[in-house]
C-alpha cells in the first residue's frame, strides 16, 4: 500500500471533484482524529466538500446518494461484518459523479477486504496509507513550513494578514500552513 499525505489527498479530492473517483485512506486509529482535523482544515478552504460521519452502511449509502458534492466519509470503524456485506451488496448504489474519500483504520480495512470484496476490488487501486505528520514532530513541521513559505513566497505574518483580509487563496496547503503555525482558528 502506498502512502499519501493529508494535503495531497485533499488536493486529489478537489481536483477530481467531477469524477466517480473513490479514495480509501487507511489511518492508524490514534492518528484518525489528527488526520480528520487536518483534512477538515484543508477542506474548509474548499466549501464545496461535505463530511459525512456514518455508523451504518445504510447511512453511508443514503449520504452518498443524497450528496452531489465531493464527500469525506468517516465512522466505519464500528461497522460489523454484516454492515460491510450490506455495503458490498449495494456497491452500485455508491456510484456518483463526484469524488469520495473513505477514511478507515487497519482493522476496518481488513474487515472490508474479507466482507466487501466487490466494493474493495472497485476501489482497490485507490487504497492509500494516510500519513498525518504528528504536531509534535518539530523537524517535520519546520521542513514543511520551509516548503510552504518557498512555494507561496510569503512569510507567516503575510499569510495571516491575507487570511484576515480575506484575500488568501482557498487551497488546502494554505490551511495546512495555518495549522502548522498555530493559526487554524483563522479559518473559522
Amino acid at each position: 500500500m502506498q502512502s499519501i499525505d493529508v494535503t495531497e489527498v485533499t488536493e486529489r479530492l478537489i481536483d477530481r471533484a467531477n469524477d466517480n473517483d473513490w479514495l480509501v485512506a487507511v489511518v492508524d486509529g490514534s492518528a484518525e482524529a489528527v488526520a480528520l482535523r487536518v483534512l477538515k482544515l484543508g477542506l474548509r478552504m474548499e466549501e464545496s466538500i461535505v463530511h459525512l460521519r456514518v455508523s451504518t452502511a445504510v447511512e453511508m449509502i443514503r449520504g452518498v446518494q443524497q450528496t452531489v458534492l465531493p464527500i469525506v466519509i468517516s465512522g466505519t470503524s464500528g461497522f460489523s461484518d454484516l454492515e460491510w456485506q450490506r455495503l458490498d451488496w449495494s456497491r452500485s448504489r455508491l456510484e456518483r459523479n463526484t469524488s469520495a474519500l473513505l477514511l478507515v483504520d487497519n482493522h476496518s480495512l481488513g474487515r472490508a477486504l474479507f466482507c466487501a470484496p466487490n466494493f474493495m476490488s472497485w476501489v482497490g487501486p485507490s487504497v492509500w496509507e494516510l500519513v498525518a505528520a504528528p504536531q509534535s514532530d518539530e523537524a517535520f513541521r519546520e521542513e514543511r513550513l520551509r516548503e510552504l513559505r518557498s512555494q507561496f513566497n510569503w512569510s507567516d505574518q503575510e499569510l495571516v494578514a491575507m487570511v484576515s483580509a480575506g484575500s488568501a487563496p482557498r487551497e488546502p496547503a494554505v490551511a495546512e500552513w495555518l495549522a502548522l503555525i498555530g493559526h487554524a482558528k483563522s479559518l473559522e
